[in-house]
């Protein structure tokens, strides 16, 4: 708010009359050029966005919420955490379109992963854990990461280096973490249309095939509710004697064991 003290003095002509236009008038004109000095010099000033923030000094604080990471092509980064509990504790991995290495260096262990996933290890109390993790692709990888304390309401199965084998026609229990993936392998003995079940879950659960364990090309999807419900679909004809891999994807962020049933027509 501007306050404009006017004096008069007999005789004399007032301020305004002298030099021509209202005070007002020049108050908003000169606060105008001050607003627009000010506005430039903080633009040439502004950086540009610099995308995802590194973590200092590649530090991850537990339980803290997921973090955007980006890796070059052909990249890596170190990471490190305290684990001050004893129990299990797992490095996870949600979002990334492309293969991820994670390498811890004590104890020494590497996991693959495509998609959600974690890597998991068994700490003492009062424990610091390093690991890299590696983008082996052609291409840049934007990815989310987060350090957890597991609670044992659930926990991923296998991986894409080791798969969980499914007997054909045998009900499996399985189980998931929260946004996690589930690895399973299977073999067509007879080949022919074949019936990958999910049942008994209590989250949203999908399952996509594949004839590769690089789990990098999708045969078939089935993801039909969108809710915490079955998911029951029948695949294209399979070829006999042939092993496939069923990838088991957790959507809701509810933990917890479900039933894969993997059965011939």
């Amino acid at each position: 708010m501007n306050i404009q003290w006017q004096i008069r003095v007999p005789g004399h002509a007032p301020a305004a009359a002298r030099r021509g236009g209202p005070p007002r008038v020049r108050t908003l004109a000169l606060a105008g050029l001050l607003a627009g000095a000010l506005g430039f010099g903080l633009a040439a000033c502004r950086a540009p966005d610099p995308g995802p923030a590194p973590l200092e000094k590649g530090l991850l604080r537990l339980e803290q919420p997921y973090t955007k990471q980006k890796l070059g092509a052909g990249g890596s980064q170190d990471y490190k955490f305290h684990a001050a509990m004893r129990g299990v504790y797992l490095i996870m991995v949600y979002g990334n379109l492309t293969p991820l290495e994670i390498t811890l260096r004590h104890p020494k262990k590497t996991c693959y992963m495509l998609g959600n996933g974690s890597c998991e290890l068994v700490s003492g109390p009062d424990e610091s854990y390093g690991f890299q993790i590696n983008a082996p692709g052609d291409a840049e990888v934007l990815f989310n990461l987060m350090v957890t304390h597991s609670d044992g309401r659930g926990r991923f199965e296998g991986d894409v280096a080791n798969p969980q084998t499914v007997e054909q026609g045998a009900e499996h229990s399985g189980t998931i973490g929260v946004y996690e993936s589930s690895y399973y392998s299977f073999r067509a003995g007879n080949g022919g249309v074949y019936t990958i079940a999910l049942t008994g879950a209590r989250s949203d659960l999908l399952w996509r095939l594949f004839d590769a364990q690089k789990f990098d090309v999708i045969l078939q999807e089935c993801n039909a509710n969108a809710a915490a419900a079955d998911e029951v679909c029948q695949t294209a004809p399979l070829h006999p004697d042939t092993t496939y891999f069923v990838k088991v994807e957790e959507r809701s962020g509810v933990p917890g064991p479900f039933k894969l049933t993997i059965s011939g027509s």
